[in-house]
Parts: structure tokens; sequence; C-alpha cells
């Protein structure tokens, strides 16, 4: 008798909420304050400024300003411009890491004599290749919101200050002062941003060369502003939502394959694998770490017929290793010849891949292989390919006591050899 091994999943939202620094809710559409803008040279802004196609800014926000967010989830954040003589659009993309910091000023190197940028390869990347192409000639002598979306709410603490780096890059500009953004006002906010602008590298560029993290000078390649205001910003935020709990039970075969939408941390006792198939053999690797981004599948090894509870993590992890198998976050319509799950054999008390039928359902929350090359009658049995050897998974039951040669068949006398028993490699002389 054969059993199919699925296991499932859940997940939630919440509401936003918003954090105005300084007067930004008091700035009214018409309500132009030149002298909050930034004013003297044109690299002297932050967040951005549209007369070169490339800038980048650093942007310290302490944990006094962020209170009412702390335990909060970062959405967004926005920032305060005016539109002074724009027309036209100027595409962008736009993209965002966040990082806590424990440091509120930016340091100087009296060697290099500059400020330093922080380290920002370690932050969360909560926007990507954000698009800001908004038509400036609709908004013409009017304050505006340059409002950029995280792929990933960030949670926020609240124990620490925020950093905040964030890049825009396109290929047209516009005049030095045709757009200007506001700065904040309040005495915290001096000296909390530096940027950077060219029309020849972009900021991650920068970050890569033998230059970083020095804000040495103004030129040709790359220009530089230090000690500047926080620009005017506003975020938005929800409460933090709760990470969820995926409840799994496994089969008595102490096996299964598993997806989530989300990204999960496996619990104690339950270990995870990606697979890749190898002739007749279904090859597995642990996932070290435990951790299994949303809509990857894996198979799941715990103690036969127990539930675990698997929490949902903040992980920022996108991929495992080499891995073949694909999870079906939902029901799943199976349209060809060459899909194979992990099924258990409860008379032979052994679990495999087997072909799936072609139009069949596979239900959420699984995993399947696809094998091209595979005949629809194949058979894959399971090893574990790991630094101590070839060990095959049999059923997670301890009663089981056979002997398995290399290539998965049992054997009840078995002669000189290498054979797979009770979960291990042996070696019979």
């Amino acid at each position: 008798m054969l059993f199919l091994l699925c296991i499932g999943a859940n997940h939630a939202k919440a509401d936003d909420y918003t954090l105005a620094l300084g007067n930004y809710d008091e700035i009214g559409e018409y309500d132009w304050n030149e002298s909050q803008t930034y004013q003297g040279s044109y690299w002297m802004v932050a967040p951005t400024q549209y007369y070169l196609a490339h800038t980048g800014s650093q942007i310290i926000y302490t944990k006094d300003q962020l209170k009412d967010m702390a335990g909060k989830e970062i959405t967004s954040i926005s920032f305060k411009y005016y539109n002074q003589n724009a027309f036209q659009a100027y595409p962008r993309t736009i993209n965002v890491w966040v990082k806590e910091i424990d440091d509120n000023a930016f340091a100087y190197n009296d060697t290099k004599k500059a400020y330093c940028y922080f380290e920002y390869s370690d932050a969360t990347k909560a926007a990507k290749d954000f698009n800001f192409d908004e038509y400036f000639g609709d908004y013409y002598n009017m304050n505006r919101d340059l409002k950029v979306d995280f792929n990933k709410p960030f949670a926020y603490s609240g124990t620490k200050n925020l950093l905040v780096t964030i890049t825009f890059d396109g290929d047209e500009c516009a005049g030095s002062s045709d757009i200007e953004f506001y700065y904040n006002t309040d005495g915290t906010a001096k000296k909390k941003a530096m940027a950077a602008c060219s029309d020849n590298s972009t900021f991650e560029e920068f970050h890569e060369s033998e230059d970083w993290p020095y804000a040495k000078g103004a030129g040709y390649n790359i220009s530089h502003a230090n000690n500047l205001e926080q620009p005017l910003t506003k975020f938005t935020y929800q409460d933090a939502q709760a990470l969820g709990i995926t409840s799994i039970t496994l089969s008595e075969s102490g096996l299964g394959t598993f997806c989530n939408s989300k990204t999960v941390k496996m619990p104690e006792g339950l270990t995870a694998y990606t697979a890749t198939v190898d002739n007749n053999a279904v090859t597995l690797t642990k996932v070290e770490d435990g951790i299994i981004p949303a809509g990857n599948g894996v198979v799941l090894s715990g103690e036969a017929s127990k539930s675990y509870d698997i929490e949902v993590t903040t992980s920022d992890k996108t991929k495992l290793g080499r891995n073949e198998l694909v999870g079906t976050i939902d029901r799943t319509l199976i349209g060809n010849d060459y899909s194979f799950v992990l099924v258990y054999d409860k008379d032979q008390a052994k679990s495999y891949f087997k072909n799936f039928k072609n139009g069949a359902y596979l239900p959420a929350g699984k995993a399947y292989l696809p094998i091209p090359t595979a005949t629809q009658d194949a058979k894959f049995h399971i090893v574990i390919d790991g630094t101590s050897g070839i060990n095959a998974i049999e059923n997670g039951s301890k009663a089981n006591k056979a002997y398995y040669t290399l290539d998965g068949q049992k054997t009840i006398a078995p002669q000189k050899g290498v054979y797979i028993h009770c979960g291990k490699k042996v070696v019979i002389k």
C-alpha cells in the first residue's frame, strides 16, 4: 500500500500607520518654503537630486525619533520635495537598504581626512528596483511626496538607531534646482545624512571600489556631501505580524515533502533536505541552517508520526543550494508524465519517489521532482549525500533492521560489501 506524504501552510496581514518627522505633515501642496529646502551646491542634497544620473545617500534616524515605531514593521519611506521647474518624468530605479546601528553620527577618518559611509552589505534590502516615474508636469510649483514602498516589511526593534541607504539611478536628468527636497529643521536631525552623486558610476559601484567608504572630495567621477541635515521624512509602518506557526505531522514513514508561502525555520528534531536526481537515486542534502525560503520545496525527516510546529521567520534568505524539487504553494495540476512524488510503501517499510498521475492535482504545501528522462514506472530510492558518506533514509522507524544495497535493493542475507543498515553505511567483510 502506498501513501502520498504531504504537509500544509498559513499566513496573515496587518494595518498601516504613519510616523512623520519634523513638520512633514504641516507642509501643504502649495506651501513652498525655500529656506527649508537644501540650498548651495547641487550635490549637497539628500536623499537625491535629479541633476545627475546616479545618487546615493545614507541617513541616520535616532531611536528617539522613531520611538513610536519600536516593535513595529516599517513598510515604506517618503520624502517631501518641491517641483520648482520640472515638466516631464525623470524615471528612477530606487533601492533601499535598512539596518539598525548603535552609532548616531558618521565617523571621521583622520588619516584619510574624510567622513566614512557605513557598511551596508549586511543590511536588509527593503526595496528592490522600485520604479519612480511620476510626471512632474502635473505638479508644477507644488509640494509632493516621493514614496518608496518596501518589498518586505522591516522589523524595527526600537533599541537602536536606524540607518537607511538609498540609491537612485536613471538616464534623464533635470536642471540643478528644478526639483528641491526639504530637510528636517529639528535640532536632532543635524549632521545625520551623507550623499554621493555621479554621471559616471553608481553608488553601488563606489561601494565596490577601493575608495569605499571614504567620502573624499568632489570630482569628475563622483562627488560627496557630508554633515547634511536629514531629509524631511515620513514612515509607514504596521503592527508586527504574528510570524505564524505551521503545524505538521509526519506519517509513519518519518518523511514528507514540504513547501510554504512564507520563509520558515525548522524546529529541533526536524531536518530539511534539498534533492537532486542522479541515475536511479534521489540524493538529499541537508539544509544546514534549517531555513526554508518561501516557495521552495524540500524533503523533511523527523520522528515517525510526530507533530512539529514550524515557525515563520523574518530571514532574508531567498534561495537554497542546488535543488530540483518544485514546491506547490497552491493546489497544483500536474500536466505531464514525468513528475515524481515521495511515497511510502508500507508493506516494504520504504519510501521512494514514484511517478504522479498526469492530470491529477497535487495538494498545496508539497513538492515534486520533474524528471523528464525517467520512464513512468521508474522508482527513485533515497540516499543522503553527507560528509560522512552515503546514508539511506528508510522509514524513520527504529524497528526497521533490514539491509539495503547502495542502489536501494533490500536483502535478507547480505554478503561481503557495502550496505545501508539502520540508516547508516556499513561494510561487511
